[in-house]
């Protein structure tokens, strides 16, 4: 039994060396399957040239077979156990990485063994193939791991699994605001002529019994079940909420928005590694593909679009092309031993969302998705059926600073004290910000401000949209007061925080009327060109959830936004 780990090829990509002379120079085929630096032969040509880029060459050799097969050694000499054991011999620690490339119904597969997908380029990958085709093909009774990717700025990714078979549904995915990446369990009875059990992401793993010249027939199957459409009624329907874009035009368009904000510099973009980071290492990066790396230059601990790679592309910024960002890598390394762990490009590390032609659109791992029109006009709507909050304040970012500075008080507490001397003119409010309460081993905040008001009380959550992750907390935090409110004892923990007795909430033989409370999500943001204040996709998804949540436990949710001026 045989593992295969199985890649089907994008169709405008060719079976073609990366690297071709013509005359005195070296061109680059960028539709080429191999990766960055691989190389079928020494070249001066070709060495200089990526040398220049600052990429490492991986030499590979045709290996004498009947099938197309390439194949590339590399030694470790000092391999992490023979320091840890004092070994004195000399020791080598050889590895082979293998791919063997197979032409088959007009389609390119690539079969990897050993680390030969770092010798495929990973924009020539369809990136969905091993996932749609585990879909088709799996019991959704017997799953027993998901991978899940949640798009923000910071690119949470999670990986469920389970030590047996389990419903799709007991693995408590939000379809609304997730991106399925992976899959794995038993297969449906009608594949078991195939395999038993199946691993699907961007690639398809699986055991395999037969010999090579049968595989080539299982190809056949396999592509069917990646065209298939069965997966839409097996439950996973909603995964086309986020459908990949395929159009080259249209993708030429949203790249060119993509580096037209980069050459901004626009904070809304970020940059993740995209990946389940490995548990075993101490993670570490390092950029290739920027020209020629200094000396001194070492690796980072983190990842920071701003400090690091804006820094980086400030040289070519104004010459900066999506080829660019196709050939630049972002580096795992092992920060104990240096060795390198894994690699994207950069294109793929990033993350930006696009509005065209009233579509919306965003970036993840280097595919372009197109958000179901129909599936944001609901929220869209929801969202628009929200009150918002009129009576607010504006956000002075050079008055906050100062006095955050001189009082040493982060600048939410400052304008929330302000928001809070503004509110008593009109009824009664207290400040409860980072007045925490110690709740069920946990400590939770009550909420920013609270007003009283025509006898409703006003809880107000207030956030600066620094990134559409710090919004999700906001309305998640929000979410968490309410909810435990409902509960006696947190609201008697909750009014030893109070000063005011008029705002205290109710203990004993008083009912708590959740009618009575308004929960106020207020956000802090600067105006678009258009003048409007807008939110980013994923955090309308959330708002949208929390506010459906807040209904149904009959409390009035409001908005509302106070504009950032500079001065």
């Amino acid at each position: 039994m045989q593992t295969i780990t199985l890649y089907l090829i994008k169709e405008n990509f060719l079976n073609k060396p990366r690297y071709e002379i013509n005359g005195l120079h070296c061109k680059e085929n960028a539709n080429s399957i191999f990766n960055d630096g691989v190389i079928f032969e020494e070249n001066k040509l070709i060495n200089k040239y990526l040398q220049d880029r600052g990429t490492s060459a991986k030499r590979i050799t045709k290996a004498d077979s009947e099938y197309e097969i390439y194949f590339r050694e590399t030694d470790n000499h000092h391999p992490w156990w023979k320091s840890f054991w004092k070994i004195q011999n000399s020791l080598q620690n050889k590895s082979t990485d293998v791919i063997v490339i197979i032409s088959h119904l007009n389609r390119i597969f690539i079969v990897a063994h050993g680390h030969g997908r770092f010798l495929i380029n990973p924009l020539a990958l369809e990136v969905d193939f091993g996932l749609k085709a585990a879909l088709n093909a799996i019991d959704s009774t017997k799953i027993r791991s998901t991978g899940l990717f949640t798009p923000s700025d910071i690119g949470m990714r999670t990986k469920k699994q389970t030590g047996r078979d389990t419903k799709i549904e007991q693995y408590e995915i939000n379809i609304f605001n997730s991106l399925l990446k992976d899959i794995a369990g038993q297969v449906k009875s009608e594949y078991h002529e195939l395999f038993r059990n199946i691993d699907g992401a961007d690639c398809l793993k699986f055991n395999y019994s037969g010999n090579a010249d049968s595989l080539l027939l299982t190809l056949s199957d396999l592509k069917l079940l990646y065209e298939s459409k069965k997966y839409q009624k097996s439950g996973f329907k909603w995964i086309d909420n986020f459908r990949e874009i395929r159009d080259k035009d249209i993708i030429k368009i949203l790249d060119n928005s993509l580096i037209s904000s980069i050459k901004k510099k626009n904070n809304s973009i970020t940059l993740s590694y995209p990946a389940i980071l490995p548990s075993t290492i101490e993670p570490a990066f390092k950029y290739s593909g920027f020209g020629k790396p200094k000396k001194k230059e070492g690796y980072f601990r983190g990842l920071d679009i701003e400090k690091q790679f804006y820094q980086k592309i400030e040289p070519m910024i104004n010459t900066l092309e999506i080829d660019n960002l196709k050939s630049q890598q972002l580096i795992l390394l092992d920060e104990e031993t240096k060795e390198e762990i894994d690699s994207y490009k950069i294109y793929q590390c990033l993350y930006s969302e696009v509005t065209l032609a009233s579509n919306r659109y965003f970036l993840e791992k280097g595919v372009w998705y197109r958000v179901d029109s129909n599936f944001l006009r609901e929220i869209d709507k929801n969202l628009s059926s929200i009150p918002i909050w009129e009576k607010t304040i504006q956000y002075n970012e050079e008055k906050i600073t100062k006095k955050s500075q001189s009082q040493g008080k982060h600048k939410e507490y400052i304008f929330n004290l302000e928001f809070c001397n503004y509110l008593n003119k009109n009824g009664k409010a207290e400040l409860l910000d980072v007045k925490l309460i110690p709740f069920r081993n946990s400590t939770i905040e009550i909420c920013d401000v609270i007003f009283l008001f025509e006898d409703k009380y006003h809880l107000f959550h207030n956030k600066k949209k620094y990134s559409s992750s710090s919004l999700s907390h906001l309305f998640s935090q929000g979410n968490t007061s309410a909810e435990l409110l409902l509960e006696e004892t947190f609201r008697k923990e909750a009014n030893k925080k109070i000063n005011s007795s008029s705002l205290k909430f109710p203990e004993g033989n008083q009912k708590f009327n959740r009618e009575n409370y308004i929960i106020i999500y207020g956000i802090i943001s600067k105006k678009n060109s258009s003048g409007e204040f807008n939110l980013p996709l994923f955090s309308k998804i959330n708002l949208d959830l929390f506010a459906r949540n807040l209904k149904k436990l009959n409390y009035t949710l409001m908005l509302s936004y106070f504009e950032i001026i500079d001065k």
